[in-house]
């Protein structure tokens, strides 16, 4: 947005949507905001994690007093990456590792033990034969 008017600030309203071509509205945000010469404001819609895949519109429409602007571009909305779905994996996966090596460690120690065991047992035996 540049305000070609005086150099003053003054507040407009942002008006944001994504709408289907059925004029369904499935997110919209207003935002009241000022402007001077050169302002620029980047704004965020949250794409609602329902939308089913299709192509949508973003609309924006500018307001000040009894002036609007509007403009809109059509994006699509394609594969959706369930982050959550991938972290709670990964934490799986981590626990199963983390599990897997204590029971190796187990197995190990206990091994270790019944080696000595078997040792301790062979040198006693041989002290008494003697």
């Amino acid at each position: 947005m540049k305000n070609l008017g005086d150099n003053v600030k003054v507040d407009v309203e942002l008006e944001s949507k994504i709408r289907g071509f059925d004029n369904k509205t499935y997110a919209s945000k207003v935002e009241t905001f000022a402007i001077t010469n050169n302002s620029t404001r980047l704004v965020f819609l949250n794409v609602p994690p329902d939308l089913p895949l299709g192509n949508y519109v973003f609309y924006s429409r500018v307001s000040y007093n009894n002036i609007t602007a509007s403009s809109y571009d059509v994006f699509t909305v394609t594969e959706r990456i369930n982050w959550g779905i991938i972290l709670i994996s990964i934490i799986y996966l981590v626990l199963i590792f983390a599990i897997l090596m204590i029971i190796k460690q187990i197995i190990k120690s206990t091994k270790q033990k019944q080696v000595k065991g078997a040792f301790l047992k062979n040198i006693k035996d041989l002290g008494k034969k003697s």
